[in-house]
């Protein structure tokens, strides 16, 4: 008899994290780029979209497992690549219009009233601490939802049948033996136990 073979729970989870962080990266770059046409519209849905997606990731992991562990698990990948890819994406988006975000970011400075004087690094520095932070709150919100689809998906498990394996050794075929077992005659012998005379001397 064959049996459903689970596979490894990390595994399964590094997997479908993988895949679900980057189709969270990459709807999480389109709401950006299209951040300017929908304004704070855009900051929601991504946070909604850390939340929504880990929750397929923790659903798809766990049904193959049959674990809420592995859920877990896969949301919380998903939320921590998408964080990363996104977050490297920012980074490359930063220093390639570096000049203009620095110019935005004076501007707003001095019509605040400050005489802060924005730079390159300044720029680059706020990009990379709010890189960080998005990528914690990404994190949270998939391992949260990561263990709500991976309660969800626990049910949906294959039922796990108990392996069976044949005997390596086979017993002779003609065990047990036929006929006259156990073996016939006097059991125990009529001299047993040995007269006294016949021990050993004692040491």
């Amino acid at each position: 008899m064959q049996s459903t073979v689970v596979p490894r729970s990390r595994g399964v989870a590094f997997r479908q994290g993988l895949i679900f962080g980057v189709v969270l990266a990459v709807l999480e770059v389109v709401l950006s780029l299209l951040g300017s046409s929908l304004g704070s519209i855009a900051t929601i849905l991504v946070y909604v979209l850390y939340l929504v997606v880990p929750i397929f990731a923790g659903l798809r992991a766990s049904s193959q497992t049959g674990k809420v562990s592995t859920g877990l698990l896969a949301g919380l990948y998903a939320g921590l690549f998408a964080g990363i890819i996104s977050g490297i994406v920012s980074l490359v988006y930063a220093f390639i219009n570096i000049d203009a975000i620095r110019q935005a970011a004076q501007k707003a400075v001095n019509q605040s009233g400050s005489n802060l004087t924005i730079t390159n690094g300044y720029v680059i520095t706020f990009a990379i601490i709010g890189i960080i932070v998005i990528a914690i709150i990404g994190t949270l919100l998939g391992l949260a939802g990561g263990s709500i689809g991976g309660a969800i998906g626990k049910g949906r498990a294959p039922v796990q049948t108990q392996a069976y394996q044949e005997a390596m050794f086979q017993p002779p075929q003609n065990y047990p033996p036929q006929g006259n077992y156990p073996p016939q005659g006097d059991y125990p012998p009529q001299n047993y136990p040995p007269p006294p005379e016949n021990y050993p001397p004692a040491q």
